[in-house]
């Protein structure tokens, strides 16, 4: 998971990134899903997203999304993070270098 100050240079929000460096030579692609929780300022809870089914594949590393506003990086003392990821599906390379 990587987290930035700003998702992109003209965007307002700050970005998270869930990016897959390598995948084993037998896995073709793998479909997740996660709950992201950002916990500012020790217990006030102020951003949840929960996102939808994603697919990362040799081609398509990686999923990201806009956050809270990158302008309230400036006053949070603190922030955590909570994540549950979920693989919900994996595909594989079968012997004959077809896909299952």
């Amino acid at each position: 998971f990587r987290c930035y100050g700003k998702y992109k240079d003209n965007s307002p929000k700050c970005g998270f990134f869930l990016v897959m460096d390598e995948m084993p030579n037998k896995i073709r692609k793998v479909k997740i899903t996660f709950n992201i929780l950002c916990i500012k300022n020790d217990d006030i809870i102020k951003w949840r997203h929960l996102a939808s089914n994603q697919t990362l594949s040799r081609t398509s590393k990686s999923w990201g999304s806009r956050t809270f506003s990158c302008k309230q990086l400036d006053t949070i003392k603190s922030m955590g993070w909570k994540i549950g990821l979920k693989m919900i599906d994996v595909r594989y390379h079968n012997k004959r270098n077809s896909f299952q």
